[in-house]
């Protein structure tokens, strides 16, 4: 990340993927959003965090960022569609696949290998979404990971603005350690992959 003075969309192939990014300022904070599609149809939306040492300011404090991405699944069709959640071991019964019926938050569970899968009923086209490995932990402010929301065709967006949201409006988490700079990634967001197409 440079000092924030790249303005716009930038666009480019890297290998197999086309990559959209583009940068943020606010205040000494420096953000960068990135879509990667690659060809294989999995894509990877990501965010990246940095700060500027710049006299006493706060990033020195240990802090949470948290990310969240609004994802419209129409998986052949925008009806028909289900979403299965993945554990192994099993947490109910013997299967490791359960739907998910009603509206509803879940937490991710490394231990359980826990991804969730959105299928077409009549085709089989399948989409995982699996959170990516440096997503953080949900806490007093970032409730979840996910949320399986019903399709309402008179939505645009949840009517939280994240500045002034609440408890319950973010998806993926980042602990910002300045002292840790050199450790780990600062890149958080899921892989969605198609398994049956």
């Amino acid at each position: 990340m440079d000092g924030g003075d790249f303005v716009g969309v930038a666009v480019y192939v890297d290998g197999l993927e086309v990559v959209l990014k583009s940068q943020m300022e606010a205040g000494w904070y420096r953000y960068i959003s990135e879509w990667r599609f690659h060809v294989d149809g999995t894509l990877g939306p990501r965010l990246g965090f940095g700060g500027l040492l710049e006299g006493s300011n706060c990033v020195c404090q240990v802090h949470h960022h948290h990310a969240y991405w609004r994802l419209d699944f129409d998986i052949v069709t925008a009806g028909n569609n289900v979403v299965r959640e993945f554990n192994k071991p099993p947490i109910i019964g013997n299967s490791n696949y359960h739907d998910k019926s009603y509206e509803i938050r879940r937490s991710k569970d490394s231990s359980h290998e826990r991804h969730w899968e959105v299928s077409n009923l009549r085709t089989s086209d399948t989409y995982s979404l699996a959170p990516g490995p440096n997503d953080g932990a949900s806490d007093a402010f970032g409730v979840g990971d996910l949320w399986v929301l019903r399709y309402h065709p008179n939505e645009l967006d949840d009517g939280v603005a994240i500045t002034a949201g609440t408890a319950d409006a973010t998806r993926a988490h980042f602990k910002h350690d300045q002292n840790h700079e050199g450790g780990g990634s600062h890149i958080v967001g899921p892989t969605i992959r198609p398994l049956r197409w």
